[in-house]
């Protein structure tokens, strides 16, 4: 980075300034972490889903569990490419009932997350990141 320039210090903290905390914001929203027991009966009830219960604490471990990486910036690559599928995942398989705008609406919103996330995966954690001080991504 040359130092002097703005423009070069906005570019070199865009990545762990802004894209890393994508899993933070959506954290507020995240009905299975804040009820893991109403999410496993939605998902009985609803969708049929088999082992409901473990179903809504593999969702709980995977938004926590991955969030914390993004943010940390620990495996960051891997872990956003999981986070975007898995956004991708639960967009197609749990929120496109059609004829439900309030769903549609979720949709949209999880694939605008997994492009965030894809950003991430292509790009890196960026300076500020448990991969860059320890030497494991050296984009």
């Amino acid at each position: 980075m040359q130092h002097g320039k703005i423009s070069d210090s906005v570019s070199y903290y865009r990545t762990p300034v802004g894209g890393r905390w994508v899993p933070v914001v959506r954290l507020p929203e995240a009905d299975c972490i804040w009820s893991p027991a109403g999410t496993g009966a939605f998902l009985g009830s609803v969708y049929h889903a088999p082992a409901p219960t473990v179903a809504a604490w593999v969702a709980i471990a995977v938004e926590i569990l991955g969030g914390l990486g993004i943010v940390l910036g620990f495996k960051t690559r891997w872990v956003a490419a999981v986070l975007a599928l898995w956004c991708l995942f639960t967009a197609f398989a749990f929120h496109l009932p059609l004829g439900d705008p309030g769903n549609i609406a979720e949709v949209f919103k999880n694939m605008v997350a997994a492009g965030g996330l894809l950003y991430i995966a292509a790009y890196g954690a960026g300076p500020l990141s448990i991969d860059q001080t320890m030497g494991m991504d050296k984009a």
